[in-house]
């Protein structure tokens, strides 16, 4: 019971028109190519107390917060680039793509 009342509910909100688009679940993807339900959302507790402690756990991924990837199923979105989010780092979200 505990678990559910310190977990972390995320939508994704359309900037201009401030409504919410897509809830996001444990299979969203994150622009570090984990998805959410790999990063720490339910941390709310203790010293972590704030929704940007949303790192990513998996072992040397780099990842400070969650930032979701507007796709649908395996589909997703490109950057201006035109690169996939997988080729940039997740950290500077700079291009990793020789010639970039």
């Amino acid at each position: 019971q505990m678990r559910g009342k310190s977990r972390l509910y995320v939508s994704w909100r359309c900037l201009p028109s401030g409504v919410d688009c897509k809830s996001v679940g444990p299979s969203s993807k994150c622009f570090c190519g984990h998805m959410y339900k790999q990063h720490a959302t339910d941390n709310m507790q203790g010293k972590q107390k704030h929704a940007k402690d949303v790192h990513c756990k998996v072992s040397g991924c780099k990842c400070a917060l969650f930032n979701f990837i507007p796709g649908h199923g395996t589909w997703s979105i490109k950057c201006v680039c035109k690169h996939e989010s997988t080729s940039h780092c997740p950290s500077t979200r700079r291009c990793t793509e020789p010639r970039c």
